[in-house]
């Protein structure tokens, strides 16, 4: 493993940020920011401009995005730096003008010690940002699909719903200089297909009441193209919605993970609810042949940690969450798509789209599963 993995992370935030069509970056260089810089500078795809004031430099960036309704990118130093970006922040707040904020920052250990231009940079625009994240130093203990899915949240949270300033604190520990070691082949597993493309990590479809024809066709042509599909329900708030998912899911009829909050565990499932499954998920031999290559996630999160342990472990070819809230559901950074839509209205629409199909060998593997289980606990009782 590198000895420091700063330029790759920066790496990975521009290039993400460029594969999404933000290519726009206005710099005010120092040396904090030196990993940000280097990065712009070697992407091919990458525009920048180079403004020695920060205020100036983050004026212009909403000039940009005015002109051209995406966001520009700022890039800062720490300190002072990024605080002069304040009154360009507040009026593309008021305007609704998507602005794209990267502040370098300290580590941790250097903050409130004295340390020469070290400033509290979390939350420092306070309510003028539709969306904020204090980004960790790069580690070998963190997926670097943490920092793809990151920058995913922040451009949908900046151009969509309310579109504004987003600002992602960037937090490094020396050496700064480029260090071009590759990380070893374990660390890098889990982005190998998107390192093979040329899209975003994880997709998210512009909000609306419900899923474009587009994205309702991109979606059927997933679902039926896979034999092992799993549904997994999350916090299902009105009855309407659990009736909603229930007419997907017996148009699939495939294996559903039923999460306490969705209100489903005791109704409506039938044999297609997945029982027993957090004992389940303790046995190496059900993993493996548990693993689906599509999921589809409706409504808000789960509660079981057993659950999106299997889902880092056994990851999906495609992880689709359809919620009515911008907010990320991602704890595992798996997410290929995300829709913001009405759950209901996805559900319906999706049903219209996909072909019924009858439960195939993955379901009836659960369904097997379930009855052992239930001679096992009776015998015990």
């Amino acid at each position: 493993m590198k000895k420091n993995l700063n330029t790759f992370w920066a790496s990975l935030i521009v290039e993400e940020l460029v594969r999404s069509g933000i290519e726009y970056f206005c710099i005010s260089p120092g040396s904090r920011s030196t990993p940000l810089v280097v990065a712009v500078a070697r992407n091919k795809k990458a525009r920048s401009i180079v403004c020695y004031d920060e205020r100036s430099c983050a004026f212009h960036a909403v000039g940009y995005a005015r002109a051209t309704n995406k966001p520009a990118v700022v890039i800062t130093t720490s300190g002072t730096a990024a605080a002069n970006l304040y009154p360009a922040v507040t009026e593309a707040s008021n305007d609704k003008v998507p602005l794209i904020i990267l502040t370098a920052d300290r580590p941790p250990e250097l903050i409130d010690t004295g340390a020469n231009q070290t400033i509290d940079q979390p939350k420092m625009f306070g309510g003028y940002t539709r969306w904020q994240f204090d980004l960790p130093c790069p580690d070998e203990t963190i997926a670097p699909e943490m920092a793809l899915t990151t920058v995913d949240q922040a451009i949908y949270r900046s151009r969509y719903n309310n579109a504004g300033p987003v600002h992602i604190n960037c937090r490094y520990r020396k050496p700064l200089e480029p260090d071009d070691a590759e990380p070893s082949d374990d660390y890098l597993k889990n982005i190998i297909k998107w390192k093979e493309s040329s899209e975003p990590f994880s997709l998210y479809r512009e909000p609306a009441i419900s899923a474009s024809n587009e994205t309702l066709d991109s979606l059927a042509g997933i679902i039926d193209s896979s034999e092992r599909v799993i549904v997994v329900a999350g916090k299902l708030d009105t009855t309407e919605e659990r009736q909603a998912a229930m007419g997907l899911i017996k148009k699939l009829d495939c294996p559903v993970y039923a999460d306490l909050t969705s209100g489903l565990r005791l109704t409506g499932c039938g044999t297609n609810l997945i029982r027993y499954y957090d004992p389940e998920l303790m046995s190496a031999e059900f993993n493996e042949r548990a693993k689906a290559s599509v999921v589809i996630h409706l409504g808000g999160r789960t509660t079981s940690k057993r659950v999106g342990e299997f889902f880092d472990l056994n990851r999906p070819e495609n992880y689709i969450v359809i919620k009515n809230s911008p907010e990320r559901y991602d704890p595992v950074h798996a997410v290929t798509m995300h829709i913001e839509a009405d759950v209901c209205e996805v559900c319906r629409a999706l049903c219209d789209h996909i072909e019924a199909k009858p439960a195939g060998e993955y379901a009836k593997f659960f369904e097997r599963r379930a009855e052992l289980a239930t001679e096992v606990i009776a015998e015990n009782i």
